[in-house]
């Protein structure tokens, strides 16, 4: 009898490290991950995919505001950024805007290209933008390398899926840290 129940109480001893993400099976993650109604993308890194799981409930509290969009994108790319809530993107003016090119992001961050300029209807209210400002492009080339355009990438798909439907957003490099 004494060995069953220590067997017995053994199992519920470590019930604790079966519902704590950062300690739990690797298995068990999506498991707890349902609890909250969290869709775990299995296809990440397991250090991520334990650090959603943790954070799943804030992250789902904030889901859609500036302190959500930047929680999500420092847990999934390790990217610092700053979200400037109701700025307008610059207004496009003929023969003083920019035209982007390239099919990709990643195309168009190679090429270096300035930030585009919209068409920037004035009846739109103010809180319909945001702009997601990145680390100077050096920086940001120097932290991710050969990857920084695929992680550019990465963050207008995170940005994308976790912003109001009904907002836009444009994404900017800082200006260089003066020497």
């Amino acid at each position: 009898f004494q060995h069953m129940m220590t067997t017995v109480t053994e199992k519920i001893d470590r019930i604790p490290s079966l519902t704590n993400p950062m300690l739990a099976d690797p298995t068990f993650l999506p498991w707890i991950s349902s609890w909250v109604n969290f869709a775990l993308d299995e296809s990440l890194p397991l250090h991520q995919q334990r650090e959603l799981v943790r954070r799943s409930i804030r992250l789902h509290r904030t889901r859609g505001t500036r302190a959500g969009i930047e929680e999500m994108i420092r847990v999934l790319t390790s990217a610092p950024i700053v979200v400037t809530e109701r700025l307008r993107p610059p207004a496009a003016v003929l023969g003083a805007m920019t035209l982007s090119g390239g099919r990709t992001i990643e195309e168009r961050y190679l090429r270096g290209e300035p930030p585009a300029h919209f068409i920037v209807n004035p009846e739109r209210s103010a809180g319909t933008f945001f702009v997601l400002t990145l680390e100077d492009r050096a920086a940001f080339r120097a932290r991710f390398g050969e990857r920084a355009g695929s992680v550019l990438r990465r963050i207008t798909q995170i940005v994308t899926r976790e912003k109001p439907a009904h907002v836009s957003f444009t994404v900017q490099f800082g200006e260089p840290a003066a020497a």
